[in-house]
C-alpha cells in the first residue's frame, strides 16, 4: 500500500516538476540572437532591400524594449554605388505590450537611435538609395510613436538633380521636447547649437506604420 501511495504522489508531482524544469533550462540558455534571421528577413522584405544585425536584445515588461545592435541597412540591389544606406550602433524601441492586449493599438513610447551614419544619395541617371518600395497590401493598424531620440546622428545628402551636397549632424538643445537635425554650418540653428550630440523630437498624431 506504502509503495502504490508514493506512486501516486510521485506521477503528478512529475507532471508540474517537468514542465517548470523546461521553463527554467530554456530562460537560462535562452539567447535571443536565434530570432536574428526572422527579424532581418521581416525588416529586409519590408525596407526592399538586405537588413542585417549583430545581436538583438529583449528586455521584457509591461513596456518591452527591443534593441539591435551594428543594424546595416544596404543600398536597393539595383543601386549602382557600394555601400550600405545606413549603419545604427544601436537601434532600441519601445513597446507598449499591454495596451496592444487591451486593444490592439500599436504603441511606440520611444524609439532611440545611437550614432546613425546615413549616406542618401542619387546617382547621374535619377536613380537614389533613399526611396522606399510602396506598400500595395491592406493598410495596418497605426502606430502611435511617442519620443524619436538620435544620439550623435550623421547623415551625408548628394542629390545632383537638387545640386544638394550638404552634410547633417545632430545636435542638443535645453528643451528636449521637441529639437531637430542641424546642418553642419546651420543658418538660424539655436544658440546652444552642439553637433554631435543627440535631439529627441516628440511625435504629434499618430503615424501609419
Amino acid at each position: 500500500m506504502d509503495c502504490m501511495a508514493a506512486r501516486r504522489f510521485v506521477k503528478p508531482l512529475l507532471f508540474v516538476v517537468i514542465p517548470v524544469a523546461a521553463i527554467v533550462t530554456l530562460i537560462a540558455f535562452w539567447n535571443w540572437d536565434w530570432l536574428i534571421p526572422i527579424v532581418e528577413d521581416r525588416a529586409s522584405s519590408a525596407l526592399g532591400r538586405r537588413v542585417t544585425t549583430e545581436h538583438l536584445h529583449l528586455q521584457l515588461g509591461r513596456v518591452t524594449t527591443v534593441s539591435a545592435d551594428n543594424v546595416r541597412i544596404a543600398n536597393p540591389a539595383d543601386f549602382s554605388e557600394q555601400g550600405d544606406f545606413a549603419r545604427i550602433a544601436q537601434l532600441s524601441v519601445q513597446a507598449d505590450v499591454m495596451a496592444y492586449i487591451r486593444s490592439r493599438e500599436i504603441v511606440l513610447p520611444e524609439i532611440l537611435l545611437e550614432r546613425p551614419e546615413v549616406q542618401a544619395r542619387q546617382t547621374a541617371d535619377g536613380k537614389n538609395n533613399y526611396t522606399l518600395p510602396s506598400d500595395s497590401g491592406p493598410a495596418g493598424p497605426a502606430a502611435k510613436i511617442g519620443d524619436l531620440r538620435i544620439s550623435d546622428g550623421q547623415a551625408r545628402v548628394v542629390i545632383p538633380s537638387l545640386k544638394a551636397d550638404f552634410a547633417l549632424a545632430s545636435f542638443a538643445a535645453d528643451d528636449a521636447s521637441c529639437t531637430e537635425l542641424g546642418v553642419n554650418d546651420p543658418i538660424g540653428a539655436p544658440p546652444n547649437w552642439r553637433p554631435g550630440r543627440h535631439c529627441s523630437c516628440r511625435a504629434g498624431p499618430a503615424r501609419q506604420s
